[in-house]
């Protein structure tokens, strides 16, 4: 993995509260960022080496799928 992964916990006014892969909180300022006006919720964020910020949709997709498949092994289907 080249950069840091962070994700967006929730929107709060002018911020979005994001946490890293070792929990650490991050309030990142929307207005000094170069980031979508429909940024949400459950959102993955990759900080590059560059120190830019831009969504990782194939992220988000691959954690929301090791999510399902962890609810499906706990719950025994699969």
């Amino acid at each position: 993995m080249n950069g840091k992964y962070l994700a967006v916990d929730r929107i709060e006014g002018e911020f979005a509260v994001c946490y890293d892969d070792d929990n650490q909180k991050y309030d990142i300022p929307l207005c000094d960022v170069d980031l979508p006006d429909e940024i949400s919720e459950g959102d993955i964020l990759k900080l590059d080496e560059d120190g830019r910020l831009g969504l990782d949709g194939e992220e988000k997709k691959r954690r929301q799928q090791a999510n399902l498949d962890l609810l499906r092994r706990l719950m025994g289907k699969g």
